[in-house]
Parts: C-alpha cells; structure tokens; sequence
C-alpha cells in the first residue's frame, strides 16, 4: 500500500484461473483412401500457480533448490535479485508472490492421425486401415512448469490453476491396423 512496510494491508488478489476463452478445433480430411485427421486445443488468459517453483526456490529449508533460483538469489552483489537471500531456517516464512502466478494460456496438437484404407474381397476380409496416431505431439506456451493444463487437486473447485509437481499429459505415439470381416 505504500507504507513502507509489508504486511496484510499490501495483500491483494492476483492472477485468475479462469481462461478469457478455451478453443478446439477437430477435423478430418480425406482424400482417395487417405485420411489425416487433426485436434488442435488450447486456452487464453488463464494464470497458474506454480506452486512447485515456491517449493524449490524458497532457499531456505536447507534442502535441494534449482541452479536458476541459487544463481538468482539476493546477494550484495546481487541487490536486484528475483529470489531471497539464502538463510538456513526453518521458521521462514515466504510469502505468495506474483512471481510464482504464470500465464497458462497454451496451444496445443492433442491428436493428429493419418491412415489409408485398403478394399478387400478376399479371405473373408472387407476392409482394412493402416494408421500412425500421436497424442500430445506438440505444445505452445510461456508457462515453466512441466504442462500448462494442471489439476493438483482433482475436483476441488477452489484450488483449480495449481500446478503442484504434477506429472504432465503424457505424449504417445501409435501404430496400428483396422480390420473389418
């Protein structure tokens, strides 16, 4: 509040989990027995708390930290510091801050799929498709942690946008053939 002094009159909300909009995009294309079909997601304007930054970077439990928090510390040569000076205590108290609230809009290729289907009129078989499918190809995003679409808390509503070391979506490929009798 400007008085000089911190405490719980400098408290104030920051960050929002709610997105300003999600999108999704699904299509198929096909052309002479080939297909590629695409999912394409994301959202917009959504923050995170990256509350696994907090953990790793407080500098002050005498546990392990990450290179970037130790390097950017504050030190006497180093006044303008992003993370606090390194103290062995345990009776520290770190406050949430706006440098642990991230951007978690993403972009994202969810799915992409191509195949091409074979006409059969042979050993009982009608069809058959050859495909190649990915899951998690490829995501966009300025957020640090591991996935922007976290959930440390399953369903509690309030604690939605918390990204506590949660394991990220995992990426898969696949190989495969359809065949119909």
């Amino acid at each position: 509040n400007g008085d000089g002094q911190v405490n719980d009159l400098d408290r104030t909300v920051i960050g929002n989990v709610n997105p300003k909009f999600v999108y999704g995009v699904n299509n198929t294309f096909n052309f002479m027995g080939f297909d590629l079909g695409v999912f394409l997601q994301g959202s917009v304007g959504n923050d995170i708390l990256n509350y696994t930054h907090k953990q790793t970077d407080d500098l002050g439990k005498g546990g392990n930290t990450t290179q970037k928090a130790y390097d950017n510390r504050w030190t006497p040569d180093n006044p303008n510091a992003t993370n606090p000076k390194a103290a062995f205590e345990f009776s520290r108290n770190l406050r949430f801050s706006d440098r642990y609230v991230e951007d978690g809009s993403y972009f994202r290729i969810k799915t992409l799929s191509a195949g091409y289907n074979f006409e059969f009129k042979q050993y009982g078989i009608r069809t058959a498709r050859l495909f190649a499918s990915a899951t998690n190809l490829f995501t966009s995003t300025k957020y640090s942690g591991y996935d922007p679409e976290v959930n440390a808390y399953g369903n509690d509503p309030s604690r939605r946008g918390v990204d506590l070391a949660n394991y990220p979506n995992s990426r898969s490929y696949s190989v495969g053939i359809n065949v119909g009798f």
